[in-house]
């Protein structure tokens, strides 16, 4: 059918960031330029995903995990950015607390996402 696929993704990546009243802003870049670096995410691929992309095609970054890096290589070329708001948190509880109840058969999925859409309309 158009317009489906077989898999999806969304990047829930944890973003760096400096203060603007940092007191330390350039050692703080040069740690952030560091961590974020190909050799040091590739030496540290065995505890977290690497962010450059050529990385999965490192024999030594797939070692041992070799699915993994399969899986990410397909869910990396059609990932979406999570959504853009200000309650952003807000909307994740309620939307897990709900979709928990749904698999949970606590509540049609009608009914649960409905209740979602009430809960997250009260916010801002």
């Amino acid at each position: 059918m158009a317009g489906l696929t077989t898999a999806s993704a969304v990047n829930g990546s944890m973003a760096l960031g400096i203060p603007s009243n940092s007191q330390h802003a350039d050692e703080a870049w040069k740690y952030i330029s560091y961590i974020t670096s190909q050799p040091v995410q590739n030496k540290y691929a065995q505890l977290s995903l690497p962010i450059w992309k050529s990385s999965y095609d490192d024999p030594a970054v797939a070692k041992g995990q070799e699915s993994l890096i399969a899986a990410a290589k397909t869910s990396i070329a059609m990932m979406f950015p999570r959504p853009t708001t200000v309650s952003y948190q807000e909307l994740s509880t309620i939307l897990q607390k709900w979709i928990q109840k749904v698999l949970l058969g606590q509540v049609t999925p009608e009914a649960g996402m409905q209740q979602a859409v009430e809960e997250a309309s009260r916010l801002r």
